[in-house]
């Protein structure tokens, strides 16, 4: 997860300064943005996530709402992905596409975007559809079982 290009230098001074500032914001964000320039992007990218969701619960999340349907329709239920999978989705992300989220979700007021920019976020699914229809279809075939 450690990258051979520091961070700053993919972003640029300026702006890996205003990620650094934006990060601190965050109750936890001092002690998790210690080290992030020397990490790849992606793993950057899902510490802003954790911060932004860190007073969530696991109810708010979509697995929570397709499993609590299918509970009601008395339907099984599997897992959506596993634990790699979902890190894979980061993982194959390009690293201009994540600098681009990063840049957006530091650009925008706290108040206004709960989660990372709806700019880049079409641009992160369109590239993981892209590159994982696998998990489209699952999800696809999840949702048709609920139906």
């Amino acid at each position: 997860m450690l990258s051979d290009t520091k961070l700053n230098q993919l972003m640029g001074n300026s702006a890996f300064t205003a990620l650094e500032t934006r990060m601190k914001q965050y109750p936890q964000g001092e002690q998790i943005s210690k080290n992030i320039n020397a990490l790849r992007p992606w793993v950057v990218l899902i510490m802003v996530i954790a911060l932004q969701e860190a007073d969530m619960t696991h109810e708010n999340g979509v697995d929570s709402l397709i499993y609590k349907q299918s509970n009601l329709l008395n339907k099984p239920t599997a897992h959506l992905e596993t634990h790699t999978e979902a890190v894979m989705y980061f993982a194959l992300l390009p690293d201009d596409l994540v600098i681009a989220i990063l840049n957006e979700w530091v650009q925008t007021p706290l108040k206004k975007m709960p989660m990372i920019g709806a700019k880049s976020f079409k641009l992160m699914n369109r590239v993981i559809l892209n590159k994982s229809l696998h998990y489209t279809k699952k999800i696809g075939c999840l949702i048709q079982h609920l139906l």
